[in-house]
């Protein structure tokens, strides 16, 4: 019925995240025509892979490790200076084909060796400090206890990519005309060096969105935001109908509301929302309930 239109993410016992339509609608693989725009080095790691959804996570991994090697590029958003550091999230089934994101770890291996040559003792004080993560870790390494809520500011610095997939054994003798490795190994000298010339400038480089690319982003998520309000206030709407009984009075209705922190005033739109019909002084009936029985 009404409410079947929304779906809920149970994490645990405790936390329930609303997905919106508009989310669930999207493609479950990227435009396929923003792999003819993509730089070279970005391009050819790509293009090592056929698979729509390995060709995603290939560019979301690559964009990631890239995003950390680029040490004074900046940009402003909102009247802040902002840096290009992107984390990315990927779940998906085991034999999904996520293991490709491996790969894109070989992007940043020339700059890795460099640095840990130079900071040996950091290196063990950061081993160190993994293992006692890990060890914490293992009693808490789930993601709704690093991110709590959308509202944490380190959400907005994660791309995340799930999919649901049956688990088909890949051929692994397959002869892709390739070697991959060789391939990741020079695109990450590449990378090195670009690196390595962004250093030996004396100030930062601030990157600026064109006229035209501000007004589309202006005019995108503007809508994005209006139909996610409208969506979850619709949503929260529904969590108060299917909480209350099928009949019920303004008392019982109060005592819900108040539970769910919902306002006075909304509980009185929600009463006029076209949800409800009045029976009697102060009692109501479920309209959505009461169409359903009549069709039956």
């Amino acid at each position: 019925m009404y409410s079947d239109n929304y779906k809920h993410k149970q994490a645990n016992g405790e936390d329930v995240f609303f997905i919106p339509r508009s989310i669930e609608n999207l493609s479950d693989e990227f435009n396929a025509k923003i792999y003819d725009y993509l730089p070279s080095v970005l391009s050819r790691a790509c293009n090592l892979f056929e698979d729509r959804k390995e060709k995603d996570i290939i560019l979301l991994g690559a964009l990631s490790v890239i995003s950390g090697c680029l040490p004074n590029i900046y940009g402003t958003y909102d009247r802040r200076k902002v840096f290009p550091h992107l984390f990315v999230f990927v779940v998906a089934p085991a034999g999904s084909g996520k293991g490709m994101l491996q790969w894109t770890r070989k992007l940043a291996e020339d700059i890795h060796r460099e640095l840990r040559e130079f900071s040996r003792q950091s290196r063990k004080n950061y081993e160190a400090d993994m293992k006692e993560s890990s060890a914490s870790q293992k009693k808490k390494g789930q993601l709704f206890k690093l991110i709590p809520d959308t509202e944490n500011g380190l959400f907005s610095r994660f791309a995340f990519y799930s999919f649901p997939a049956v688990p088909i054994l890949r051929d692994v003798f397959r002869d892709t005309g390739h070697d991959t490795e060789t391939v990741f190994n020079s695109l990450g000298r590449i990378i090195y060096d670009y690196r390595k010339c962004l250093l030996q400038f004396d100030s930062e480089i601030e990157w600026q969105f064109s006229k035209q690319d501000q007004e589309d982003f202006r005019n995108i998520f503007s809508r994005a935001m209006k139909t996610l309000y409208n969506e979850t206030v619709e949503q929260s709407l529904m969590s108060f109908y299917n909480s209350l009984p099928d009949s019920f009075d303004r008392s019982d209705a109060r005592k819900i509301t108040e539970s769910m922190n919902i306002s006075q005033a909304t509980y009185g739109r929600y009463l006029i929302s076209g949800l409800f019909r009045k029976t009697s002084h102060a009692r109501y009936e479920k309209m959505l309930v009461q169409n359903e029985q009549m069709s039956n």
